[in-house]
């Protein structure tokens, strides 16, 4: 005969269902604590992360630089010829166009109060580096900043070539190349290095007189030896690569009245032969020529 099943006691079901509402309660609670705990962690990693972020400073570079770009433009050259100017202003958007997102650019003339011992700066930038924005809107920012920031110092520049009170009277070319070449900035540890010049490339101080003194440009080898060059030998160039945008005067090369003592053939073997001495990985000269145009 089948035993009969018995039912559970009333008070016995009440206390079932209490257990059960009470477990689903701790595992809600603990659910929510887990959620705040995980939300509470998250915000915490994002404060951190934005406190800890590498932030640019006033110049738009990042403290630690990956390629540097240094420009010298030579104010002592005389030109009001249009054409000239035209070049040497394509000349700064040529280099500024090249640059590599977060790359500084470091512009350094021989303008009168510039220009000092060491080559200072006439401006010093960073090309923006937006890794996730649109091509359309990095070239947006990038010509308000050429507008903004690059555009009026290079228009002085290129005055000054006119200019008596703002023109150099001298070309400290050799002293301003082992100035750059000395920078902490400019060091073989970055991974990009360019070195641009915009001039006759005509040495004038006390140290030589290209061009106008007699024996003052030999071939670099014999400048090389001489004990005034141990005073203004450039630090190593290793893999720099160098741009010259050299304005030339057809027909002052070797004329009594104009630049007697050298060619522009002398002038363009001497720097060559400068630079790859140096260490400079590349070194192509640009003729910016002078024209009635």
């Amino acid at each position: 005969m089948a035993r009969e099943r018995r039912r559970p006691a009333r008070g016995s079901r009440r206390r079932n269902r209490r257990e059960e509402k009470a477990r689903k309660q701790l595992y809600q609670r603990s659910a929510v604590s887990a959620a705040a705990v995980m939300m509470a962690v998250g915000i915490g990693y994002v404060a951190m992360a934005q406190m800890t972020a590498v932030r640019p400073g006033e110049d738009g570079c990042l403290p630690e630089l990956s390629a540097h770009t240094v420009m010298l433009v030579d104010t002592s050259v005389v030109t009001s010829d249009q054409a000239q100017k035209r070049a040497v202003l394509s000349s700064f958007e040529e280099v500024f166009a090249a640059l590599l997102p977060g790359e500084r650019w470091t512009v350094i003339t021989t303008e009168r109060g510039h220009y000092d011992a060491v080559g200072g700066n006439r401006f010093t930038l960073c090309k923006p580096d937006f890794e996730s924005s649109s091509p359309t809107y990095v070239d947006k920012v990038t010509k308000e900043l050429y507008a903004e920031t690059v555009s009026e110092p290079i228009t002085e520049i290129v005055e000054s070539f006119t200019n008596e009170d703002k023109r150099s009277r001298q070309s400290p070319l050799l002293e301003i190349l082992q100035s750059t070449s000395q920078r902490p900035d400019f060091s073989a540890r970055l991974g990009s290095r360019r070195l641009v010049l915009v001039s006759d490339m005509i040495q004038n101080t006390q140290i030589a007189q290209f061009c106008t003194t007699q024996g003052h440009l030999p071939s670099y080898p014999k400048f090389k030896a001489l004990p005034a060059f141990a005073n203004i030998q450039p630090d190593s160039l290793q893999g720099v690569d160098v741009t010259l945008f050299m304005q030339v005067y057809p027909g002052a090369y070797g004329h009594p009245e104009g630049l007697p003592y050298c060619t522009e053939n002398e002038l363009r073997e001497f720097w060559e032969a400068y630079f790859k001495d140096a260490g400079a990985a590349s070194v192509t000269i640009r003729r910016i020529e002078w024209s009635a145009v």
